[in-house]
């Protein structure tokens, strides 16, 4: 049943032929289409998808499809003992017990990722692929589910790409540092991955400098204000955009003058020194671990005085770089962008790309203050994230939920059929089908990301209403079929380094397989036509060939890529 790139030849069987258009018939389902063809189906502010009253109340009732659309949202996919352990401790799925999930995950840290065994030393270059082995070994088995989720959110919030660094010493302590940081307070976030040497390296603030009249490199703080916390235009609290009243244009958030104001105030920082050693003007020979730290000759620091941001911020002349550093994080820390800029983007990577304003503002609320006063605390921005009822809504409408990324697609695929993973096998790449699916884990291809987090594929005018599909940047022709090849490939273990056993599957009758395959995998019921035509393709078939066809074909449908 494996379906290769269009332009390859490859022969194949007459029964997988004939199963090639049933095939294509529901990957064509979720394929991206022009603008001018969708009818968008946004959320009302009521939390309804495209108007229905499908929405369902913060106490959800408790059935296995309410309990795996939470755990599809929070953890890496549902398996087999997580599912069962659950349904049998919820009574019902309230949000006590949605509250007591994610409480024992804020505790939970228990992934590793193999350190180089040797010091990085200049030249050298290690293998990024151990690393990228033991992420999908931790997605498929270690506890911490959460915590690995909301660290590979932000790396593709705030990218740092190996594809640049191109060295496993500095790569891997960046992959580590998001996941040890994922529930930190977000002021914490922003400053050590701002001071981070990775990052240092990947947008070039370390080694700025300010001294004989050279100008500071501005690749950081551009990104620190366009794509890491503010956003270029000013957001109400609800993720609307704010508009000037006379002109009705867009309001910027910051100017060019601001960016190379940042520039300066970040100046003058150098990678951190071995133990031991004495601080230098330049950088190290060697890349060591810790936050970076300002060089030793001050004046590669810019310490004249900043009027930033219409004066809003201004720094006075003769602080130091860490006091600079500070006063420009408190200040984008504060600003009333920083909670429905990061809303928006955690609401489309785990729950919809379509979120009514309502949510928006609820999840940016609750960034603003936690209830005692505190802000920027990811306890709480989480629990609003998982616990609002729009997150609990049956999705209904064409555009509801949000297209599965390529390595959850995989992961929540593996984990559905307890699949074992062997994280030392050479064998076990699974970085290649996600890359053939064009995400390469923790190696996005620039710093906007695998796609723009703030961009959507969908933009219609139908009725004042818009839609979005950040993902759909990606998910092409020959990505939809390299999707349908890594489920021909698990149906037959044939992924290499990976275990995957179907169990009995295979001795249930057509319509009991489809109803088993459609409790374990979907949110919610096949539609009469998908059930029709997958019946239709396995009907005539039988034994071990049945159920693998039949997993085929239902984890190609809308419902299963668009994690409906």
């Amino acid at each position: 049943m494996r379906v290769e790139h269009p332009q390859k030849n490859r022969v194949t069987t007459s029964a997988q032929a004939a199963v090639i258009p049933l095939m294509l018939a529901l990957v064509l389902a979720v394929m991206p289409m022009h603008s001018s063809h969708v009818e968008a189906a946004k959320p009302d502010n009521a939390g309804n998808a495209g108007g229905n009253s499908g929405g369902a109340n913060d106490s959800a009732s408790s059935t296995v499809t309410d309990i795996q659309r939470f755990l599809y949202q929070t953890t890496w996919g549902p398996n087999s003992d997580l599912l069962a352990n659950m349904t049998a401790a919820s009574g019902k799925l309230d949000n006590s017990a949605k509250e007591a999930f994610l409480q024992a995950q804020f505790s939970v840290n228990t992934s590793t990722f193999p350190y180089p065994e040797t010091a990085y030393a200049p030249g050298e270059f290690s293998s990024f692929r151990p690393v990228q082995r033991r992420f999908f070994y931790n997605a498929v088995h270690e506890s911490d589910q959460l915590r690995q989720r909301v660290a590979f959110f932000l790396s593709q919030l705030w990218v740092v790409s190996e594809t640049e660094l191109r060295h496993r010493e500095r790569m891997q302590p960046y992959v580590e540092t998001l996941h040890d940081l994922a529930f930190d307070n977000y002021r914490r976030i922003m400053e050590v991955i701002t001071l981070h040497p990775s990052m240092g390296a990947y947008l070039n603030m370390v080694g700025s400098r300010a001294d004989n009249n050279r100008i500071p490199n501005e690749n950081f703080s551009r990104e620190l204000l366009q794509l890491f916390t503010i956003g270029p235009v000013m957001l109400k609290l609800d993720g609307s955009i704010k508009t000037d009243k006379r002109s009705g244009v867009d309001i910027p958030s910051y100017n060019e003058d601001d960016v190379m104001g940042l520039a300066r105030a970040l100046s003058g920082w150098t990678y951190p020194t071995r133990e031991g050693a004495n601080n230098r003007c330049r950088n190290p020979s060697v890349f060591h671990l810790g936050p970076m730290i300002p060089s030793r000759c001050s004046d590669r620091h810019d310490a004249t005085e900043k009027r930033l941001f219409s004066g809003d911020l201004i720094i006075p002349a003769d602080l130091a770089a860490d006091e600079e550093v500070n006063r420009v994080l408190d200040y984008l820390f504060e600003h009333p962008n920083m909670g429905p800029f990061l809303a928006q983007r955690l609401i489309h990577h785990f729950v919809s790309s379509n979120p009514s304003e309502k949510y928006i503002k609820a999840v940016a609320s609750a960034f603003n203050n936690n209830g005692s006063g505190v802000r920027g605390d990811m306890h709480a921005v989480l629990k609003k994230l998982f616990m609002h009822a729009e997150a609990s809504s049956a999705p209904e409408a064409m555009m509801a939920g949000h297209l599965r990324e390529p390595v959850l697609f995989m992961t929540a695929s593996l984990r559905a059929f307890d699949a074992q993973l062997n994280p030392e096998s050479t064998s076990n790449e699974l970085r290649n089908y996600a890359r053939a699916m064009e995400q390469d884990p923790w190696r996005a291809p620039s710093v906007f990301n695998y796609f723009h987090l703030a961009h959507g594929t969908f933009h219609g005018d139908h009725g004042g209403n818009h839609a979005d599909g950040p993902e759909f940047a990606i998910h092409t022709l020959t990505g939809s079929l390299n999707r349908a090849n890594f489920i021909d490939e698990l149906t037959r273990d044939s992924l290499g380094g990976v275990s995957v056993k179907l169990g009995a599957l295979h001795l249930l009758e057509p319509e009991a397989l489809v109803d088993e395959l459609s409790n374990r995998l979907l949110q919610s019921p096949l539609s009469d036509s998908d059930r029709d035509t997958v019946l239709a393709a396995i009907s005539s078939e039988s034994g071990k060939r049945r159920a693998r066809m039949a997993i085929y074909l239902i984890s190609n449908t809308r419902a299963w890529i668009q994690n409906q």
